[in-house]
């Protein structure tokens, strides 16, 4: 049973034999906050780590600052912020390897567009986790049609992180535009996740289940905490 938090403040403890999830997404080079990151058991940030990064030194500090935290893995991957690690559009081969190493030596696994499982002490649970972003206003890793990234994505696995939205899933803009993937939607019901964590849509922070998946739109605002 996945059970979510709203009152990231007074978390009770954790149920033996489940994992502790917090989750952040779109901190666009922001390192302090007004609010405390609770502990975890693994931390997930679902992309834009910067604004228009395209240099190893805008990486840095927001890579330090998750280095920091005290949860014992900690996953990251790319958002259309995110420029350097997409080489198809304005990525720099020698500043992206110069990340690289920087999440390598602050104990961040990165992950773009693949699968991982957890190790079984932290509850064995599979992953998918890709930075793709359906178009919206252009940037990294973004795409008009996604439709066969998607079929990349395994059954079988228990959490989906994505930096952007399914449509019609916490993805409505400010205008009213639902700005998440149609195809994503479809693979998600086709592949039935137990979580999916995304960010983009600030304004759309917050979380909704539909259909036994709890989607989580970790963007721009204080963590959402789960345990699984």
């Amino acid at each position: 049973m996945t059970v979510v938090y709203d009152d990231i403040d007074q978390l009770p403890a954790k149920k033996p034999g489940t994992t502790r999830y917090v989750c952040m997404s779109d901190t666009h080079a922001r390192t302090r906050f007004p609010f405390t990151i609770p502990d975890g058991d693994v931390f997930i940030h679902a992309g834009d780590m910067t604004s228009f990064g395209t240099t190893s030194k805008q990486y840095a500090p927001t890579i330090r600052w998750m280095g920091s935290l005290p949860h014992k893995v900690k996953i990251v991957c790319a958002g259309n912020h995110d420029h350097c690690m997409d080489l198809a559009f304005h990525g720099v081969e020698p500043e992206r390897r110069k990340i690289m190493q920087l999440f390598q030596e602050h104990g961040i696994t990165y992950v773009e567009h693949s699968a991982l499982q957890l190790p079984e002490f932290l509850g064995g649970h599979r992953f998918f986790v890709s930075p793709y972003t359906t178009w919206h206003y252009g940037g990294a890793f973004m795409k008009r049609s996604l439709e066969n990234k998607w079929h990349d994505m395994p059954e079988g696995i228990d959490i989906l992180v994505t930096h952007g939205p399914a449509y019609d899933h916490l993805d409505q803009t400010r205008r009213g535009i639902k700005a998440g993937c149609p195809h994503l939607a479809d693979r998600i019901r086709h592949v039935r996740p137990k979580v999916h964590v995304f960010g983009h849509i600030h304004e759309a922070h917050g979380h909704a289940v539909q259909d036994n998946v709890l989607f989580i739109n970790a963007a721009h605002g204080q963590p959402i905490v789960f345990d699984l």
